[in-house]
């Protein structure tokens, strides 16, 4: 890389990190500064410079390697957005209107520096507005964005941030192949896509809308059941969602004679052998 052995070399890398390790062993956290309105401002001018020094590690590295997703950039970028999310987590350097979690000067960086995953992690926690905004800027660019992929991946791999990914996909219409090909590793939320929008008409009328919808719960769980080999425990869980789903269908449309498909019970029984041999 470009100017790597002296801009960046490990001499120089090890002394930034010093720097980056020394301003957060000196940062009081919040509970010590209540009451000490002098303590929190040198406390904030503290983070405020340590997001400086961050930012002067970033740009050299940048300017070092060229590409911002090269492997090297990337793991400099991560240590350095981890001490500075370190640091406003204490308590945001003394900015008592920060909530927990929130890190809007490690959210600039990340942005500033490409850092998608960052971004999408940091704005989770911290400023779902911004990553609204975000996303609906790579919504409208096509579905070859790849802020939007990743930020759709990361929603699915934390459970937590689950309900955002089935708000973004209804929010954002995207087409029902580009979920399905999303959603395929987690075959245990697909039946979440089946579930009706509406529940305003009368018992028969949900009655009939329920009944497809919890078919194709059924024939999902069962597919995923019988395809799981790495976790006998989701194996079950997918197993006793199918026979939920089938019965609360009404026993029917799933294992029939002429439907093609394993029956329930009889998934539920290869569930128990895998959990045997497990």
């Amino acid at each position: 890389a470009i100017g790597s052995r002296w801009l960046l070399s490990p001499i120089v890398q090890s002394a930034l990190t010093t720097l980056r390790l020394v301003n957060l062993e000196v940062l009081p956290a919040a509970p010590s500064l209540r009451g000490l309105p002098v303590l929190g401002a040198q406390a904030l001018q503290l983070v405020e410079s340590l997001r400086d020094l961050c930012r002067a590690t970033l740009r050299a590295s940048a300017a070092s390697h060229s590409d911002l997703q090269a492997p090297e950039m990337a793991r400099i970028r991560r240590v350095v957005l981890e001490h500075l999310v370190q640091a406003e987590d204490l308590g945001g350097g003394g900015d008592v209107s920060l909530t927990r979690g929130s890190a809007p000067r490690a959210l600039q960086l990340a942005e500033e520096f490409e850092d998608v995953e960052g971004i999408v992690a940091l704005a989770a926690a911290g400023d779902p507005d911004r990553l609204e905004e975000l996303m609906a800027a790579a919504a409208a660019r096509g579905d070859a964005d790849v802020f939007l992929q990743k930020a759709l991946e990361r929603f699915l791999c934390v459970p937590a941030l689950r309900p955002l990914f089935f708000r973004a996909i209804r929010r954002f219409a995207l087409p029902p192949e580009r979920v399905e090909a999303l959603i395929l590793p987690y075959p245990e939320l697909a039946w979440v896509l089946e579930m009706p929008a509406r529940d305003d008409d009368g018992d028969d009328a949900i009655a009939s809308r329920w009944r497809g919808p919890l078919e194709a719960v059924a024939r999902r769980a069962t597919s995923g059941a019988l395809a799981e080999r790495g976790s006998a425990t989701r194996q079950g869980a997918l197993a006793a969602l199918a026979a939920i789903a089938h019965r609360a269908g009404g026993g029917s449309g799933v294992g029939g004679a002429d439907s093609g498909d394993a029956d329930p019970a009889e998934v539920a029984e290869v569930a128990c052998l895998g959990r045997l041999q497990g």
